[in-house]
C-alpha cells in the first residue's frame, strides 16, 4: 500500500473501477486523506470517472485508519443535537442539521452524488457525521439510499473495487508564490 503517514494524516492513493456516461467501464484514481487531528476524510477523484457511492462506501468503512477513528468516535458523545436528512431529485445530497434547544441552528453538506450514483469529492466529512449518515441510510431505506448490510471489514474488501495503488510522491513540489514586479 503506498501512503504518505505522519502522526497527523494519512494520505493514501487508490484506484477503483466505475461505469462511463457510455455504459463501458473503467479504471480510475484518487486520493483519501485522512485527517485524525479534524477527524476528517478528505476524497478526490482525478481521472474520470468518479465512483459509485455503494462502491466508496464500502471501502471507506473497510479502511483501518477509518475503522479505528470509528472506534474513538463511538465512545464519545455529541455536544449537538442533529438531524439527518437527504435532498434532491437529479442528485442526492445529504445533510447534517444541527439544533440548539431543538431549535435550527444550522446544516452542513455530507456528500453527493449524481442520478447515476457518482459520488462528488468529498472535503473534510466528520468521522461521526460518516457513521451517522451510514445508521440514516441504513434506517431510512428508499432505493436511492445505499446501505450497508454486513460492517466485517473483509466483507466489505470484498464488496468493493477500490484497492491502493503503490505511487512515488514527488519532491520539491511547492506552493509559493512568486513576486516578479
Amino acid at each position: 500500500m503506498s501512503m504518505l503517514r505522519d502522526c497527523y494524516e494519512v494520505i493514501k492513493k487508490v484506484s477503483y473501477v466505475s461505469e462511463t456516461l457510455s455504459g463501458n467501464t473503467r479504471k480510475s484514481y484518487g486520493v483519501l486523506r485522512i485527517d485524525k487531528t479534524r477527524k476528517s476524510i478528505n476524497f478526490v477523484s482525478f481521472k474520470d470517472p468518479a465512483p459509485k457511492i455503494q462502491d466508496f462506501l464500502y471501502f471507506i468503512l473497510s479502511d483501518k485508519t477509518v475503522r479505528d477513528m470509528i472506534k474513538d468516535y463511538q465512545k464519545t458523545e455529541r455536544v449537538l443535537n442533529y438531524k439527518i436528512s437527504a435532498r434532491g431529485q437529479s442528485a442526492t445530497h445529504i445533510f447534517i442539521n444541527f439544533y440548539h434547544y431543538g431549535i435550527y441552528s444550522h446544516r452542513k453538506k455530507l456528500i453527493s452524488w449524481s442520478s447515476q450514483s457518482k459520488v462528488y469529492d468529498i472535503h473534510n466529512l466528520y468521522i461521526g457525521d460518516l457513521v451517522e449518515m451510514i445508521v440514516y441510510f441504513n434506517e431510512n431505506q428508499p432505493s436511492h439510499l445505499p446501505s450497508i448490510e454486513n460492517f466485517s471489514r473483509k466483507w466489505l474488501r470484498s464488496r468493493t473495487t477500490f484497492k491502493y495503488v503503490k505511487c512515488e510522491y514527488e519532491e520539491g513540489t511547492t506552493n509559493y508564490v512568486s513576486s516578479i514586479i
